[in-house]
C-alpha cells in the first residue's frame, strides 16, 4: 500500500492527478492515516467510503483534499475496495482487511488486485455511485 500510495503522490508532484479512493469498514492505524494526510499534503485527492470507526480527520490544513463519506442503509456492507489512479490505468484491489492496528500487523489477511477490466471498470462504477450518494450517505 505504501507504494501505492507513494505513486500517486510522486504523479501529484508531477502536476499529474494522483487519485485514492479507499472503502473500508474501519480506518484506524495511524501509520496509514499519516500515509494519507502526507498525500493530501501534496495534492492528491482522496475519498475515503467508511462505514464505521474513521480516526482520520478530515477539514483539517494537512488532510484538505481528502473527503470521508460514510453509507449506512439496511444491508450491513463488508465491501473493502482500494482505487489508485495510477496516471489514468487505475489499480484496483479487494480483500479482507480494514487498515487497523489488528489487521495490518497480527492477523493474516488477504488483498488480491483486480485484473480483469470488466470486474476492474464494475468496481469502479459502484465507488463513483457509492460517492455520488446524497441519499444515505454523510460526510
Amino acid at each position: 500500500m505504501n507504494r501505492l500510495i507513494d505513486r500517486e503522490i510522486s504523479l501529484a508532484d508531477e502536476g499529474k492527478q494522483g487519485r485514492i479512493i479507499l472503502k473500508m469498514n474501519a480506518l484506524q492505524d495511524p501509520t496509514m492515516i499519516d500515509r494519507l494526510y502526507e498525500a493530501s499534503e501534496h495534492g492528491v485527492q482522496i475519498d475515503l467510503i467508511v462505514r464505521g470507526i474513521c480516526c482520520l480527520i478530515p477539514g483539517q490544513s494537512y488532510s484538505r483534499n481528502i473527503r470521508v463519506t460514510r453509507i449506512v442503509d439496511s444491508f450491513l456492507e463488508h465491501a473493502r475496495i482500494w482505487y489508485f489512479g495510477n496516471d489514468g490505468t487505475p489499480k484496483v484491489f479487494m480483500g479482507s482487511p480494514d487498515w487497523m492496528r489488528r489487521n495490518l500487523y497480527r492477523r493474516i489477511e488477504a488483498i488480491t488486485p483486480v485484473l480483469a477490466p470488466d470486474l476492474r471498470d464494475n468496481l469502479i462504477e459502484m465507488l463513483d455511485i457509492q460517492l455520488a450518494d446524497n441519499q444515505k450517505a454523510c460526510w
